[in-house]
């Protein structure tokens, strides 16, 4: 009886050994899919991204006050006047507001959400009438991209001094 019984266990268990290996091939499968299904749509996301700040331009080194957003929008069409381009922001319906909370003694970058792709490259164009004030244009990048930006930037000096 007890050989019958101990057959029959070593019968299941052989069956239960067979089963979590299957299970375990199914598994690596499926995580692999949702691998390359995360990466995907990670890729797809990133890319959302970049077109929605394609559009878009930062300003660094602008007076910042503490209550300044009444006056930011005629200060930015003003400097962007200055720099050749006209900018409508009654008619175009951009977006400018400071990034980040006010610190006093510190400046604020302005983001500036432009309708046309056209009005940021007419910006760029002429933002070298920008070199005499402490005011430049930069793009609106991702976290991600500023980062690589910021390394790419301290390599480039190192390689410099060396050269």
């Amino acid at each position: 009886m007890f050989k019958v019984i101990n057959e029959k266990l070593t019968s299941i268990e052989e069956k239960f050994e067979d089963c979590k290996a299957e299970l375990e091939k199914l598994i690596k499968k499926e995580n692999e899919e949702v691998k390359i299904i995360f990466t995907e749509e990670g890729e797809r996301l990133e890319n959302l991204e970049k077109e929605t700040r394609k559009r878009n331009i930062v300003i660094k080194g602008l007076d910042d006050t503490a209550d300044d957003t009444v006056d930011l929008q005629m200060k930015i069409e003003e400097l962007i006047a200055r720099m050749g381009v006209s900018l409508n922001v009654g008619l175009d319906k951009n977006e400018i507001f400071r990034l980040g909370k006010f610190i006093e003694g510190k400046i604020r970058s302005v983001l500036v959400k432009l309708q046309s792709f056209d009005k940021k490259i007419a910006i760029y164009q002429n933002s070298k009438m920008l070199k005499v004030s402490n005011i430049w244009v930069d793009d609106d990048a991702t976290k991600a991209v500023q980062d690589k930006r910021r390394r790419l930037i301290s390599h480039l000096k190192v390689a410099r001094q060396n050269s």
